[in-house]
């Protein structure tokens, strides 16, 4: 799947309506990348992303007779395999995180705060698995001129930052 993206308004009105529906007032925790996250050129990283996990089209100006040109970004998904391949595996690392948590809390202060660790080292795994499949490249290889300026074959991977942005986010 591609999506057409016009202008960044349209990605900045996706990326908040996507926002506003994952906030809930139960507790949860969220992996991904937020939204001051920022490339050394102000490029939004959440941005970046959801143009590599779901391609673009972009649009080139061109002032000779009103014509552009369109450059392809083929879809090269990392979020959505590392929630295929994990969702279970956290599902049931938060249950048993929760179960021992209620076990062995002794006093109230615990029972309390054992929840929100339960969340955050859930947290930590989800961002780990998304890191593990940015570093480990897509199916879908870079174009020849984009490996010579990036002198690297691994898609996804450039400067880092992508890699380094994967955040996590408990809210109780």
């Amino acid at each position: 799947m591609v999506l057409v993206f016009e202008n960044k308004r349209q990605i900045k009105n996706i990326l908040q309506g996507l926002a506003r529906g994952a906030a809930s007032a139960r507790p949860s925790v969220s992996a991904g990348f937020l939204p001051g996250a920022r490339y050394r050129t102000a490029t939004s990283v959440a941005t970046v992303a959801a143009v590599q996990e779901f391609g673009a089209v972009i649009h080139h100006a061109s002032h000779r007779q009103g014509r552009g040109s369109a450059q392809l970004l083929p879809p090269r998904p990392f979020m959505r395999p590392a929630v295929q391949q994990n969702a279970r595996h956290w599902a049931e690392q938060m249950r048993t995180g929760l179960r021992s948590s209620v076990r062995s809390a002794r006093d109230v202060a615990r029972a309390v705060y054992a929840p929100q660790q339960v969340l955050e080292q859930t947290g930590q795994a989800m961002a780990e698995s998304i890191r593990q499949r940015i570093a480990a490249g897509t199916v879908q290889p870079d174009a020849p001129a984009t490996i010579a300026q990036k002198h690297s074959a691994t898609p996804l991977v450039n400067t880092g930052t992508l890699l380094s942005a994967v955040a996590v986010q408990v809210q109780l």
